[in-house]
């Protein structure tokens, strides 16, 4: 999984490219996501999830983790680009109603402008 972070104005925004899925890539991504969100400028955090053709068991863990870092701080999170397979793993395991699933980056920031 390749990993790509930078900001949008003072939302972060980490676009994930691979499956999401038992690896040390998993590690990598919270500690970049623990940086990105210590920053107090950060307001909120966007993963683009439109490159992740599926995800296992160790990526929804992974996902409650980022979800639960990010919201101890108080900022928003939501998920851009969701794919049919993701987004039915994200609704079996009832993320869906945890995360905030917008359609793009564009509308994620409109929501989390909004929040």
């Amino acid at each position: 999984m390749v990993l790509t972070a930078r900001h949008a104005g003072t939302v972060a925004v980490i676009r994930l490219d691979g499956r999401l899925v038992l690896s040390p890539a998993l590690q990598q991504l919270k500690t970049r996501i623990d940086k990105l969100i210590a920053a107090k400028t950060t307001s909120g955090l966007i993963l683009d999830l439109s490159a992740v053709p599926d995800m296992d068991s160790a990526g929804v863990g992974e996902l409650l983790t980022i979800h639960t870092s990010v919201t101890r701080r108080g900022l928003k999170v939501a998920l851009a680009g969701v794919n049919r397979r993701v987004q039915e793993v994200l609704d079996i395991t009832r993320l869906d109603g945890l995360f905030a699933i917008c359609q793009d980056e564009k509308s994620a920031l409109e929501h989390l402008s909004q929040a």
